[in-house]
């Protein structure tokens, strides 16, 4: 309801804003503060392009941890970096000896840097670049809003800045890994909030975002995406606090207006599986579902980032399961030899449907107890 004019009593819902711009990125945001702690992984983003744009608000507490610490990274599944943040409160710099931010975007690293290290108990925002102006990718820099001058770590003469400089690797990404402090560097003392990783992507994905915290309750519509392509990813986050429901309890779900499962997750404290009695998670890709997952259900009152994706690969639509950033073996639940997994399958009716019903535990089943957060569709439609 707008600004000058009286509001129509009652509610909406489901707001859905579609449009197409001529050079398209998809946006993954995580609005929640979060403490930076050694090794916590936030989110994997399923395509990182060769242009993207990274915001954030760091809070430091204190910089006295000994030598570098780290407050943010992006990195690719085998832990090669293509983005950190790292503070030093006593580095040889200019010269001399003063405090230290250091960027890098893949092997281009700053080496003097005219800037202080944001201050302690305030909130600084924190903006990364990867742009491309006149034919070359540029790296640049921010702090509150305004470009900060550099020099490359690697140049003979660190005194001459500039406040961008050419990528030399521009590259494109796949399952990139988020960290608020990322494994192999103590952690930066203080938080982080408002992560917002927006990139150009080569072929163009329609994005659906839906970073609220939600309680898994039966029957909860979170949303209807007008059309989801044969090629999609969904991400999300997932809190159980028990699996104390008897038989299986269901935690997302993607169906169609007439209640066509497209996708869904489930879990089960004790069914069997792998010749035995366990727990189990279930995944199905319409009529293509996990019998045996060779994995263990998500841990109680943690966050566990959860990925399951449709994408081509040499000529077939390819279904695939990723835990914590990891992909997950699995054997299908229609193969008589259950025991021999795969990470991946072939879909065998790859379908392009429209107004995808996108539930936090559909009707038809109980719902597992806990909350999701930071739903992700992202989707290439047909004719794109």
């Amino acid at each position: 309801s707008q600004p000058g004019w009286s509001a129509q009593p009652g509610s909406i819902r489901n707001i859905v804003v579609e449009t197409k711009i001529e050079r398209p990125f998809a946006v993954y945001s995580y609005p929640e503060k979060r403490q930076l702690v050694k090794d916590t992984l936030v989110s994997t983003i399923p395509m990182l392009g060769k242009e993207w744009h990274v915001t954030l608000d760091f809070f430091p507490t204190n910089y006295n941890v000994q030598g570098w610490a780290n407050g943010f990274a992006l990195t690719t599944s085998g832990d090669e970096v293509i983005l950190f943040i790292r503070y030093h409160p006593y580095c040889h710099s200019h010269g001399g000896k003063r405090d230290c931010m250091q960027v890098c975007f893949q092997e281009l690293c700053t080496g003097y840097m005219k800037t202080f290290l944001p201050k302690i108990d305030k909130w600084t925002s924190i903006q990364l670049d990867q742009e491309l102006v006149n034919g070359q990718y540029i790296n640049s820099i921010s702090l509150s809003g305004t470009k900060v001058p550099w020099a490359e770590s690697n140049r003979g003469n660190t005194w001459k800045t500039g406040t961008s400089y050419p990528q030399p690797q521009p590259t494109e990404f796949s399952d990139v890994k988020v960290f608020a402090s990322q494994p192999g560097w103590s952690a930066q003392p203080g938080s982080i909030r408002n992560i917002v990783v927006e990139t150009k992507i080569e072929r163009p994905f329609a994005v659906y975002s839906y970073p609220e915290k939600r309680q898994l309750v039966k029957d909860t519509l979170v949303s209807t995406i007008p059309k989801l392509g044969k090629e999609w990813h969904v991400t999300l986050d997932f809190f159980p606090t028990n699996y104390n429901v008897q038989g299986w309890a269901n935690g997302f779900a993607l169906t169609t207006s007439g209640d066509e499962v497209i996708l869904f997750i489930r879990y089960h404290p004790s069914c069997h599986s792998h010749g035995g009695i366990r727990d189990c998670m279930q995944v199905c890709f319409q009529e293509l579902c996990t019998g045996y997952m060779k994995t263990s259900l998500p841990k109680i009152n943690k966050w566990t980032s959860i990925q399951l994706d449709q994408e081509l690969v040499n000529g077939q639509y390819i279904n695939s399961i990723s835990i914590s950033g990891t992909k997950v073996p699995w054997a299908e639940s229609n193969r008589g030899n259950t025991w021999k997994t795969g990470t991946s399958y072939p879909q065998p009716k790859p379908t392009e449907f429209s107004d995808v019903n996108v539930f936090a535990s559909n009707p038809g089943n109980e719902a597992q107890p806990g909350s999701i957060r930071n739903i992700i569709v992202e989707t290439k439609p047909e004719g794109e």
